[in-house]
């Protein structure tokens, strides 16, 4: 719908440049035409009383100075009307580019409240701190209370973990992610690890021995959400790629680890909600 909307300004902004631009035209012709008439009639090659013989298309000859400083006046008006014309394209530019940016994507069920439900093929959520890998399986749920949203809260549960290939496990401790939907061209949601006070991720793999701590923070980039499906009920998938998260690793196996990366894909469903149990499938949209 974006390339749509964008599509039919640029036409809009090309019909109105271009009715200014012969606007201009046209205005300076017909100077010029009221002009040269004007000349030749004090020029005498209107008149029908008869004066000696003059070379009439000759400007400096029957023209004179006159004409000159008129003509001189009508391409000043013409170059005005030129700026102005170019002022109006740039205005009109920055009108779209700024709704281009400006429209922040939303989130869309068919039906209220919804439940939103996706699973990651098993093993295929990997986090990375450093130079070590977990792989997980990854089910997530949100529910929205009205149709049309920018922002959601998303519960994670990331089950049957290997910390480079030992068993480990992954404690959300009642943290969840919030996706804030953002202006991008793509439908693009930024994300925030919401904790209660005092509580954090934590990963541990005791073999090793390792543990992952990770705090509340804000604005990770970033999961890319796409519309799949032409017909009701449509599907989102989410493409993760969250980078630069903070974290804080302790014990021997994996001291020294600063930042991590997430990454998963994730096909999103939505449900009609019945009293916190999921009903018949709805549509799922981001636009």
């Amino acid at each position: 719908m974006c390339i749509v909307a964008l599509g039919c300004k640029t036409r809009i902004r090309a019909v109105q440049t271009s009715a200014i631009l012969e606007f201009a035209g046209r205005s300076v012709a017909a100077h010029d035409l009221r002009a040269s008439f004007a000349a030749a009639t004090r020029g005498g090659c209107l008149r029908r009383e008869r004066r000696p013989a003059i070379a009439c298309d000759v400007p400096g000859a029957v023209l004179g100075a006159d004409n000159r400083i008129e003509r001189k006046q009508a391409m000043a008006r013409a170059f005005k009307l030129l700026v102005l014309a170019a002022l109006a394209m740039v205005a009109l530019s920055a009108v779209s580019a700024g709704g281009a940016q400006g429209a922040v994507q939303k989130f869309h069920c068919t039906t209220k409240p919804c439940i939103i439900t996706g699973e990651s093929a098993a093993g295929k959520t990997t986090l990375n701190p450093g130079n070590i890998t977990v792989k997980c399986t990854a089910k997530y749920e949100a529910t929205l209370t009205e149709e049309t949203v920018t922002s959601a809260t998303v519960k994670a549960e990331y089950t049957k973990c290997k910390f480079s290939g030992v068993a480990s496990t992954f404690d959300m401790n009642g943290c969840d992610f919030i996706l804030n939907s953002t202006s991008e061209a793509e439908a693009t949601a930024k994300v925030d690890i919401n904790c209660p006070t005092g509580n954090e991720i934590t990963i541990t793999a005791p073999a090793l021995p390792c543990t992952i701590h990770i705090p509340p923070q804000t604005n990770l980039e970033h999961i890319v959400l796409t519309n799949e499906g032409v017909t009701e009920p449509t599907d989102l998938t989410a493409h993760v790629t969250l980078g630069n998260i903070t974290i804080k690793a302790t014990e021997s196996g994996c001291a020294g680890s600063t930042t991590a990366s997430l990454t998963d894909t994730v096909t999103l469903k939505g449900f009609k909600d019945n009293e916190a149990v999921e009903g018949t499938q709805v549509g799922l949209h981001v636009f």
